[in-house]
């Protein structure tokens, strides 16, 4: 069944992205002045949600095992199991600018500068929406170390468990990120 190994895939690709960019707090950031980034986004498509949370950024990661550098921009909802966004981006923070999203769902990786996304957000009727970026644009105002502030609108393809079929939406929000840490497994 084309659905099943379908919704094998994207869960197990956002549990590889999860294992990735394991977030700690290092008690330098903005956060220790009880400031949180916030964001908010719209899903629309086969599937509706407006969803809002905290929202945080990465600065630069380096993966020791192969010294590559990725910037993480991690936007997620207070509940337990809640939704979240995961933009990536293989290369250092970006700096203000327009930029585009690459199609995750063709290639799968991201080559230098490019940027990704992976949603996975609980729509209505309680059905949780996993898709990749196909398309769409990021758009950053302000980068900084301790903070990245910008709007997106990503073209997601995934897999609706309400309907077992492949569809499309589209994600659009705006975003202020703290910056916080992320470490990559075993560090």
């Amino acid at each position: 069944m084309i659905g099943t190994s379908r919704n094998r895939i994207a869960a197990g690709s956002i549990f590889l992205l999860l294992g990735l960019a394991a977030c700690s707090d290092d008690g330098t950031g903005p956060d220790d002045n009880n400031e949180q980034g916030t964001f908010s986004a719209t899903l629309s498509g086969p599937q509706s949600a407006s969803i809002s949370g905290f929202a945080w950024q990465s600065g630069s990661i380096v993966d020791p095992s192969t010294n590559e550098q990725a910037w993480v921009l991690f936007l997620g909802t207070e509940s337990v199991g809640g939704s979240f966004i995961y933009v990536l981006r293989r290369g250092n923070r970006p700096g203000t600018g327009s930029y585009s999203f690459v199609d995750l769902q063709g290639s799968g990786n991201l080559q230098d500068d490019q940027f990704g996304a992976v949603a996975n957000v609980t729509g209505s009727g309680g059905m949780a929406f996993t898709g990749f970026s196909t398309g769409g644009t990021f758009t950053i105002s302000s980068s900084s170390d301790q903070r990245v502030q910008g709007t997106f609108s990503i073209q997601l393809s995934g897999f609706d468990p309400a309907t077992q079929q492949e569809v499309t939406a589209t994600m659009s929000g705006s975003f202020n990120a703290i910056a916080n840490t992320f470490a990559f497994p075993g560090i």
